[in-house]
């Protein structure tokens, strides 16, 4: 029961049916709602005719939704089982001028989750479990300093998506003019400690610059992510040291709107295999499915 109830602290709840490469997700729900871009004909001006870099004075304010689910599953001496959770979160972003660029405040006014697991069903976890904002300051070329992530109680701990969501919101961009094709490559590290949890991944990043799409008669650059991945949580349950790590591959595109100069969607996909760990028990083999889903309003 112990094993069910670490890995049930680091999961996420069984992934909705992925999206096609080229669809946006645009409304309040998300798995339904999503828009089909259309293809932009050459003689409409593209974001590729500017250079694709942050401005030092973007929109005066806005509102992301984030969606992220995960589903762990493993083999255990009672035969397979499945680790869930699932997250929504509206954050309120606002702006200021920073040395770097620019500082972005974005305070959690809305969060709702679950976790469960194949044994004992659901269980939901409150707004109040999460607040506070992620407080970021960004330059030409994306994400300079992520200043503070918002508190979590410890049932949310287990919500990691905040220590990565500053560099999913303002991703990594070439700061200069790029041309269909054109690639960069970048490192994203964090760490955390929420909870009695202890995580750290580190994710080696390839952008691509991909076609671009009309979503609502605005025009957004489509960039493809690639990338490998390695993450690792420690914690102690009782007197028990448990560890998990997982190893894997990042896919997915980003919507890059230069007329705000800001994102204005993405759909990650994580696909992950790993091991969990607790005292001296064997280790466990288990793999980590993950979709999230990033959207800003107008």
């Amino acid at each position: 029961m112990r094993t069910m109830a670490f890995l049930a602290m680091t999961a996420a709840f069984a992934a909705p049916p992925l999206l096609s490469p080229g669809t946006f997700v645009r409304d309040d729900e998300p798995t339904v709602g999503h828009a089909g871009p259309q293809s932009v004909p050459a003689t409409v001006p593209s974001a590729l005719q500017e250079p694709l870099a942050y401005t030092s004075s973007p929109v005066a304010a806005t509102t992301y939704k984030v969606a992220d689910s995960t589903l762990i599953a493993m083999q255990s001496p009672m035969g397979p089982m499945e680790f869930t959770t699932v997250l929504r979160a509206t954050l309120a972003v606002s702006f200021e001028a920073d040395p770097a660029g620019f500082r972005a405040t974005a305070e959690v006014t809305e969060f709702t989750g679950a976790t469960g697991n194949s044994q004992t069903g659901t269980r939901s976890i409150g707004g109040s479990a999460v607040g506070g904002a992620l407080v970021a300051v960004v330059g030409p070329a994306g994400l300079v300093e992520l200043v503070d992530t918002p508190e979590r109680s410890r049932e949310a701990s287990q919500f990691t998506v905040f220590e990565e969501l500053g560099y999913d919101l303002f991703p990594t961009m070439p700061a200069r003019v790029v041309a269909a094709g054109d690639s960069w490559t970048d490192t994203v590290t964090s760490s955390s400690t929420s909870g009695g949890a202890r995580t750290s991944s580190t994710s080696i990043r390839t952008f691509t610059v991909g076609e671009v799409v009309v979503v609502e008669g605005r025009s957004l650059q489509m960039i493809g992510v690639s990338a490998t991945v390695e993450t690792s949580t420690e914690m102690e349950q009782g007197r028990m040291a448990m560890e998990q790590s997982f190893s894997g591959t990042q896919t997915g595109n980003f919507f890059w709107d230069a007329e705000a100069g800001l994102l204005r969607a993405a759909q990650l996909m994580n696909d992950f295999t790993g091991e969990a760990k607790m005292g001296r028990a064997p280790a466990t083999s288990v793999t980590l499915k993950r979709i999230q889903r990033i959207w800003r309003e107008y």
